[in-house]
């Protein structure tokens, strides 16, 4: 459930020989001697940490110092239990909760004070065929009347994430994602590439700078799990909106179907003056031009609309999300 997390607890260390041997267990020897601050930034040593970056920034006149600690709780189980840092597959909370006792041991660091800046709850579903399909299904979460839209984020590779509005103002945003396409755009490794499983897509509520204060111990409470659960049942299946398209009914011909599905769309005065505009420019003729200023007339006059359905990309993808969030 968890990724992405980030903490920052206050300076630990009671001494020096505290400090030197925590930055030795952990690599901490890349420095900004300015500022001092250690890190240990890299992918090997990052590794070793099983995905855990550290940063140290030390004491001074002007500040008390402070260890912030930016990893993936998800990946960090995946590598204790020897698959690797990777988070394509399922993640529930008894194992966040099993990889949290395991992180206290490992860090040996007081974590009472430390305070989560950040973090990510997300699931991974496999759908039947590529995710990209799904995902461009999606309309809007809407919450208490607000109404959040779902639209495709430019900076990613076409049709491969969708979310909510992004800006800087924004505590939360839930996002959508291709998870098969981005875990092996990062993996070089051929036969690990093709070990990661096909039609993966991930939801996830992303949490900037929450709100309200959540010490670390918190998102491993009982209550907070199941209202985190029950959020996610709100959010993703109850409140979350798919698009709408037009259903072809018995003796409708095509034609007909996208004239109403037009009109629905632009309103009457709108199609009307197109269809003019073409005939005008020559690109359809007088008896066209005729024939469809007669099916929009006909078509007004008797109010004849079309049902309007959810796909079965759309319909499979609320299943699998509603079975998905039972077994968190």
């Amino acid at each position: 459930m968890y990724d992405n997390i980030r903490l920052v607890t206050p300076y630990p260390f009671e001494n020096e020989s505290e400090r030197i041997s925590f930055c030795d267990r952990f690599g901490l020897f890349i420095k900004d001697e300015k500022k001092g601050i250690l890190h240990n930034r890299g992918y090997e040593t990052l590794k070793q940490n099983k995905g855990i970056y550290i940063r140290c920034v030390l004491p001074n006149m002007n500040n008390p110092g402070y260890v912030a600690l930016s990893f993936s709780l998800h990946k960090y189980y995946n590598a204790i239990s020897g698959k690797g840092l990777h988070n394509y597959n399922d993640f529930n909370f008894n194992q966040a909760n099993e990889a949290y006792r395991h992180f206290k041991k490992l860090i040996l660091i007081n974590l009472d004070m430390a305070v989560v800046k950040k973090y990510e709850v997300g699931i991974n579903v496999t759908t039947t065929t590529n995710p990209d399909g799904y995902m461009k299904e999606l309309d809007r979460i809407e919450v208490k009347g607000r109404r959040m839209r779902i639209i495709e984020d430019v900076h990613f590779k076409e049709y491969q994430q969708y979310s909510t509005h992004k800006d800087r103002t924004k505590r939360i945003v839930y996002i959508f994602y291709n998870k098969t396409h981005e875990a092996r755009s990062k993996t070089k490794d051929e036969k690990k590439r093709e070990a990661i499983p096909d039609n993966v897509l991930r939801a996830e509520k992303d949490n900037h700078r929450p709100i309200e204060q959540i010490m670390f111990c918190r998102l491993f409470d009982t209550d907070y799990q199941q209202t985190i659960k029950s959020e996610f049942i709100q959010r993703f299946v109850k409140e979350l909106h798919y698009k709408k398209h037009p259903a072809k009914t018995k003796g409708m011909s095509s034609k007909r179907l996208e004239m109403i599905n037009e009109i629905s769309k632009y309103g009457t005065n709108e199609v009307r003056a197109e269809r003019k505009r073409l005939f005008k420019n020559g690109v359809i003729t007088r008896g066209q031009y005729e024939y469809l200023m007669k099916q929009i007339k006909e078509i007004e006059a008797k109010g004849i609309k079309v049902e309007m359905i959810e796909m079965p990309p759309a319909k499979e993808l609320k299943g699998l999300l509603t079975s998905k969030l039972s077994g968190m």
